[in-house]
């Protein structure tokens, strides 16, 4: 979201997703922050790889993620890149994410 107070959906939901352990991890990505740092979506999702790849392809028996991107497309060809980096690590790609659902993105 460009700034977290004013965009993001559900935030009050969320946080008491993630203080209850129904969430294990919340990180929001400021583009336009008024106090700290810009973050990118892309960015956590790469300083968050591993994980990434572990949700996505768990091995056998696991439940596998979906990632669903929705924003701007600059964002979202990010977003696309770095799950295809993790998708190459993990011996996959982006375009059998895609043909699986497991990648979908609506982006402007």
């Amino acid at each position: 979201c460009s700034r977290r107070a004013d965009a993001l959906p559900h935030s009050s939901r969320l946080e008491a997703f993630a203080r209850a352990g129904v969430l294990q991890t919340l990180r929001v990505a400021e583009s336009r922050p008024s106090s700290v740092q810009r973050q990118l979506v892309q960015d956590l999702l790469r300083d968050d790889a591993d994980e990434l790849g572990r949700l996505l392809f768990p091995g056998s028996g696991g439940c596998q993620a979906i990632v669903l991107v929705c924003g701007a497309a600059s964002m979202g060809a990010g977003v696309r890149e770095v799950v295809a980096e993790v998708s190459a690590k993990r011996g996959s790609s982006i375009e059998a994410l895609e043909q699986e659902r497991r990648f979908v993105a609506e982006l402007w």
